[in-house]
């Protein structure tokens, strides 16, 4: 999942052409590991 932010969030590059689907789609991403952190180990 990372990486593939990385790859999108390059210096330089332009932007993707579905730029807010794949910003939603890491958001909701990054909210479950946060979600999951947060119940299995606090």
């Amino acid at each position: 999942m990372l990486q593939l932010m990385k790859h999108f969030l390059q210096a330089g590059a332009p932007f993707h052409p579905n730029f807010k689907d794949v910003v939603k789609t890491s958001f909701k991403c990054l909210f479950c590991v946060d979600a999951h952190i947060d119940h299995s180990h606090f």
